[in-house]
């Protein structure tokens, strides 16, 4: 049967564990893209909202078919998935940048200011890929349950 969860955070029915998570999925998307108002981070928030959307139209529109809420949320896992993916790329770069810049710092009375800023992308990088695991996983749970 694989992993599955029966409540999203252990309190709420997965359909509306679904719809909160995509609500907050894109109301975080539109805060980070302030930080990254690069051509990457436009990508990101458009697939992000895309998937998110997709999250919620599979949970809250239950007059559709179940395959077209299947697919929907199918979607969604593929896209927070590989946001996870690149999520893990960026968290391994700034590892080995800050690993590098240490280095050649070794002496500098200000490297503590570097090493916290460093130390707190990559935490938040770590936290945002678990979160990004935990709610595929309640998407996954909720696909085993339209099907």
């Amino acid at each position: 049967m694989g992993l599955k969860v029966e409540k999203c955070c252990c309190c709420c029915d997965l359909r509306i564990g679904c719809i909160i998570s995509g609500i907050v999925g894109i109301v975080f998307s539109i805060i980070f893209v302030g930080q990254s108002a690069s051509w990457q981070g436009i990508l990101g928030i458009l697939t992000a909202i895309f998937g998110n959307v997709c999250l919620i139209f599979a949970a809250a529109y239950t007059a559709g078919t179940t395959q077209i809420r299947s697919l929907a949320t199918l979607l969604y896992i593929a896209i927070i998935l590989a946001n996870s993916f690149f999520i893990l790329i960026g968290v391994i770069m700034t590892g080995v940048e800050w690993g590098q810049l240490s280095s050649a710092l070794s002496g500098d009375p200000n490297i503590g200011s570097l090493h916290g800023g460093y130390a707190g992308a990559v935490v938040i990088g770590i936290v945002a890929i678990i979160l990004d695991l935990y709610f595929a996983l309640v998407a996954f749970s909720f696909y085993q349950e339209l099907k």
